[in-house]
């Protein structure tokens, strides 16, 4: 799932999908239907499908408990991964696994080599969520994020 929807809000200069590489939403629309290409005999069998469409607004889709696994790759920003955390938490069985990219990376001061537009969103969210649940990640490392559900 992916909105594939150009941004034009400031702060988001630097994100992929707000100027860095995608220039216009006709460029996004490009590259939705480029995934739809890629996976196009998944689709054909029902082994994949595709969402388009805000992660949060896709969640409220699917019924509670229904995903062995949900892996996070969205917008950045702290309230954006909030959002994302606990829409996609209550989808997760039990025993499953909630994943999600770009834990840990730390803001530009700290890492004047690389670009972090998010200001760090993912690790605060997901450190106050794994702090508000009582969970105990299986990992929390630079990169990924992964929480089972008890």
């Amino acid at each position: 799932m992916d909105p594939w929807e150009f941004v034009t809000r400031p702060g988001y200069e630097d994100a992929l999908y707000g100027g860095k590489v995608a220039k216009t939403q006709t460029d996004m629309d490009a590259i939705y239907r480029g995934v739809l290409v890629r996976f196009s005999a998944q689709l054909a069998c029902g082994r994949v499908v595709v969402h388009r469409g805000k992660s949060s607004e896709i969640a409220g889709q699917l019924e509670d408990e229904s995903l062995d696994w949900a892996y996070i790759d969205g917008d950045h920003t702290y309230d954006a991964v909030r959002l994302d955390v606990s829409a996609w938490w209550p989808m997760v069985r039990s025993g499953g696994l909630l994943m999600g990219d770009d834990y840990g990376r730390p803001p530009l001061p700290l890492r004047p080599f690389a670009t972090t537009w998010w200001d760090d969103g993912v690790t605060r969210a997901v450190d106050e969520f794994v702090a508000g649940e009582h969970l105990a990640p299986v990992a929390l490392s630079k990169g990924q994020f992964v929480l089972r559900k008890p």
